[in-house]
């Protein structure tokens, strides 16, 4: 029996990639969701990643892909349990501020510490590009990863605009604050 504490994470795709359409052409639409057994014809990151979204998040629009740094967790046999991703803020006004766009673990493999890993691989990288500020927000029922956030320093805030809508807990880690 494996260790289900004992996964790797790994950045796989940084934004400087290139998303042409040829790409990620039906990376969502063409992808058998089955228990994520991967082939060759399926095994690029962007197709790891969409496949482990659509398991992750049954029902829920499918994460972009864009201008993101990309994780993936893999079990020590080599599978894909999880991702994670890493946005920069663009904007003027939100210069230094990172954005942890989106982030799941397979049902088997939560609860084991593999969400709290991609996390401290984003903060890392997040201090690494310079930035000040990491944000993010889980829905509302999601205590699981809401606790995650915390005890990897995270702290309730409430922004003036609910990007993740009214029912959203969002969370901010100041980068520079030594914590």
């Amino acid at each position: 029996m494996s260790d289900k504490s004992n996964v790797s994470i790994r950045l796989c795709i940084s934004p400087s990639l290139d998303y042409s359409e040829e790409n990620v052409k039906d990376y969502l639409g063409s992808i058998p969701l089955g228990d994520l057994g991967l082939d060759k014809k399926d095994s690029t990151s962007l197709q790891v990643i969409a496949k482990l979204d659509k398991k992750c998040f049954v029902g829920d629009h499918p994460v972009s892909l864009k201008n993101t740094f990309w994780w993936i967790a893999y079990s020590e046999a080599g599978n894909p349990v999880g991702f994670s991703g890493l946005k920069m803020c663009k904007k003027k006004e939100n210069k230094g501020l990172g954005y942890f766009s989106r982030a799941g673990v397979i049902k088997s493999y939560r609860g084991h510490g593999t969400q709290k890993k991609m996390i401290k691989a984003r903060i890392r990288k997040a201090k690494e590009l310079g930035l000040t500020h990491c944000v993010t927000y889980v829905k509302g029922f999601n205590l699981a990863s809401a606790n995650s956030l915390i005890s990897c320093g995270f702290k309730l805030y409430n922004p003036h605009y609910k990007w993740g809508g009214k029912t959203a807990l969002y969370f901010v880690k100041c980068l520079e604050c030594g914590k």
